[in-house]
């Protein structure tokens, strides 16, 4: 053990070694194959040792015997590798054919990827406790909740719910629980007019006075390029809901609204400033030019294509 765990110029290089040989094991693979024959047992140092050990030994008495140059792989160099003793089942006093490279390759990948394992699990669990203290002023009796879900190289990493979705029915919150989207749609709404920009069902210069004929005078400066990069300079709907409305407002109404206006806060493309409005009745344009409701459209036309049956 005392070797093992001996810190020193020595042990360091070896351990470097070690893991030079790891990464190199995979493509070594095929050729060990050919030189299993060759190979003599491969010695394993004892009850402590935390890995297999190779290398190469000069013996320049015997012509076709390997030069081996030993090396060892301590445990703070490896430390997820399980110590080697009697009743580890690897074989250690079987013949040459199971001790072969390849055979200890084997060993040593499949520990690895164990290791690897305990490590992801113990990940998994850490970062559940850390979420779990992020969101416990969520994780309240009769309080609302949010829904949280760690995504890593397209990987689900962590999912969970907390507290309550509908507070009203008492209806918890999990992890496929639908929140609404909200400015997130914007991006399908965009995507969705350049689609039939794209098939020529509509023009990025054309205006809303051209798409809606009923719309006022000041629509004939608006185009759907204006629209989209929010240089429309189109009225707030939020500032004219009427006092009181508890209902969720439509684009339908929000059209209405734009109705009852005779002017915008600023000449069409002269400035940009964020509008839901505009979005709003690019949505209705959507289902204008394609004969189709909006949540049609996007359902055959982005949804089904891309197979997307969440959005995360």
């Amino acid at each position: 053990m005392a070797a093992c765990l001996a810190v020193g110029r020595r042990q360091r290089r070896r351990r470097a070694d070690a893991w030079r040989e790891l990464h190199a094991m995979g493509a070594r693979i095929s050729a060990d194959r050919r030189r299993a024959a060759n190979h003599r047992h491969n010695a394993i140092d004892g009850d402590s040792v935390r890995a297999l050990h190779r290398g190469r030994e000069a013996d320049a008495a015997v012509v076709n015997r390997r030069r081996h140059r030993r090396w060892r792989c301590c445990g703070a160099g490896v430390g997820f590798l399980a110590p080697l003793n009697p009743g580890c089942g690897l074989d250690c006093d079987a013949p040459d054919a199971a001790t072969s490279p390849m055979r200890l390759n084997q060993k040593i990948i499949i520990a690895l990827a164990t290791g690897i394992l305990v490590t992801t699990m113990s990940a998994q669990t850490n970062l559940t406790a850390q979420l779990d203290k992020l969101f416990r002023d969520f994780n309240q009796p009769g309080k609302p909740g949010a829904a949280v879900m760690v995504i890593r190289d397209g990987k689900i990493l962590a999912a969970k719910g907390y507290g309550l979705a509908n507070v009203e029915k008492k209806i918890p919150c999990d992890k496929n629980t639908n929140f609404r989207l909200a400015s997130f749609s914007k991006q399908f709404t965009a995507m969705a007019m350049m689609i039939l920009v794209e098939r020529k069902k509509v023009s990025l210069d054309e205006t809303l006075a051209d798409i809606f004929p009923e719309f006022p005078a000041y629509g004939k400066n608006i185009t759907v390029r204006h629209l989209l990069t929010h240089t429309s300079g189109l009225k707030d709907y939020e500032d004219l809901i009427p006092a009181g409305t508890t209902i969720p407002v439509l684009d339908q109404d929000v059209f209405r609204l734009m109705l009852a206006q005779d002017s915008t806060d600023f000449p069409p493309g002269s400035k940009y400033h964020y509008s839901n409005t505009a979005f709003a009745l690019l949505a209705m344009i959507v289902e204008k030019r394609s004969g189709q409701t909006f949540a049609t459209f996007l359902r055959e036309n982005i949804f089904k294509p891309l197979k997307m049956k969440n959005l995360y």
